[in-house]
């Protein structure tokens, strides 16, 4: 709260000067509850300060306080809007507004999660949700520092950096067996889970990153409507390669 202190008994201006303080008026800055900073005024007379110059700086830090309250609420928001809740991954929205360029990047995928709405069914969105978190940090392991993973709505999109066409399939076989490695166990039963991956590269099949999304998304689905988990590359139709997986399967303890 704000406080008035008419006399001081003469504080040192700082230590070891001749100068000194007499009286203060200070209020807190306020942000979200917290008191993040404060604005006093001091004096070298005794009682300079009335109830009146008190209320005024009162005035002055309430207003800091509203205009930093609108600073760390719209911070909050911004850092929501480029972060996925659920996964803490990079939104697909904040990857399409800063990612300018393609450079360096040689493949993007998207990854499906086969059969994840029978997983929400079956376990609740809780749980669900625990799923897809555990998946998410699978496959950022399974990246590393090689690309960039995204939550894409219930998939993930991911930027394969610096990936030649002949190290884009050994890539994605190893994303999706680090994602298949073990079970998930929630709600009592161990969730086996398959993927479906579409790839598209690099500039053979488009310069611009919401084109190359899009023909992923394609290749990935047609790659879910093959038997068993499989890969699928853009624009190579005969070339869907299973990669031998469990299909979706839940199994009680």
């Amino acid at each position: 709260r704000p406080i008035r202190i008419p006399d001081l008994k003469g504080v040192e201006v700082y230590p070891g000067s001749s100068g000194k303080w007499r009286s203060f008026i200070g209020a807190p800055v306020m942000a979200m509850q917290d008191a993040i900073g404060a604005i006093g005024l001091v004096s070298a007379n005794a009682k300079a300060f009335r109830n009146v110059d008190l209320k005024s700086l009162a005035i002055l830090a309430s207003s800091l306080s509203s205009a930093f309250e609108g600073l760390r609420f719209n911070r909050k928001k911004q850092i929501e809007a480029q972060t996925d809740p659920v996964t803490g991954m990079i939104s697909h929205q904040n990857l399409l507004e800063n990612r300018p360029s393609l450079k360096g990047v040689g493949a993007v995928l998207m990854l499906n999660i086969v059969g994840f709405t029978q997983i929400n069914i079956r376990l609740g969105f809780e749980d669900g949700e625990n799923v897809l978190r555990e998946t998410a940090e699978r496959i950022a392991e399974a990246v590393g520092g090689e690309g960039v993973v995204s939550r894409y709505y219930g998939k993930f999109i991911i930027l394969l950096e610096n990936a030649s066409r002949n190290e884009v399939v050994p890539k994605i076989k190893s994303i999706v067996e680090a994602v298949d490695d073990a079970p998930f166990f929630y709600g009592g039963y161990d969730i086996h889970v398959s993927t479906a991956v579409g790839a598209s590269l690099y500039p053979a099949d488009g310069l611009k990153l919401k084109d190359l999304i899009l023909k992923a998304q394609e290749a990935a689905e047609r790659a879910r409507r093959a038997s068993g988990a499989r890969i699928s590359l853009y624009g190579e139709l005969e070339m869907d390669r299973p990669v031998h997986l469990r299909s979706v399967n839940e199994q009680e303890r």
